[in-house]
């Protein structure tokens, strides 16, 4: 088998043990008022849509994703 060219330089893992699916809408709506100062509607809050381009929702997610985690809600289904 031939070597890859690439070389990973970080792996994402995650581990969901208990079933619980983390919804991060009102997280994100929240953190996008506070941090850019705007109000944006669930459906803005994806990188195709979001309302100051995929830079600013880049900046935003890795806010959310690594300072507010704790803040998405669980459905437990």
């Amino acid at each position: 088998m031939p070597k890859s060219s690439h070389i990973a330089q970080n792996i994402i893992v995650s581990l969901d043990f208990d079933g619980c699916i983390g919804i991060g809408e009102p997280a994100k709506v929240k953190w996008a008022k506070i941090y850019h100062g705007i109000d944006v509607q669930a459906d803005q809050i994806v990188k195709d849509t979001y309302p100051l381009g995929p830079a600013k929702y880049k900046e935003l997610m890795l806010k959310v994703t690594t300072e507010h985690i704790m803040d998405y809600e669980l459905d437990s289904k």
